[in-house]
């Protein structure tokens, strides 16, 4: 949980940290809180790939995905659904093994009975 700030320069230092001592293949960022054309022009990690939510182009981002670039990596659009803070990811690793890997940022607003309705639920 990145609590908001993620242009914050102590807050990148703390990714990179994070990332280099713990050897990281593949890090999900919630709270992230940046508008998209941020996310994907200025934001970068040397290394990593970035991977975002399906959303409307003046939305602001809730969470993201850093993949290390060696990985073959394919993002699933048609799985994930507009306009919610959810990523889907294969990965397929060097035995040619796949994995399905998913991020769901849960957002914790009020919501009126129509859109509770309307919103998946996974029991």
């Amino acid at each position: 949980n990145i609590g908001r700030g993620l242009l914050n320069s102590n807050k990148e230092v703390q990714i990179l940290d994070i990332m280099s001592s713990n050897n990281l293949d593949i890090l999900f960022l919630n709270e992230t809180d940046i508008e998209i054309d941020i996310a994907k022009d200025i934001f970068h990690i040397q290394g990593y790939k970035k991977f975002f939510p399906n959303h409307d182009k003046k939305s602001v981002i809730r969470n993201l995905a850093l993949i290390k670039e060696n990985l073959k990596v394919v993002q699933h659009q048609k799985l994930q659904i507009d306009d919610v803070p959810f990523i889907v990811i294969l990965i397929v690793n060097r035995n040619q093994q796949k994995f399905l890997i998913i991020n769901w940022y849960r957002e914790w607003e009020k919501q009126d009975h129509e859109k509770q309705q309307n919103t998946i639920r996974i029991s």
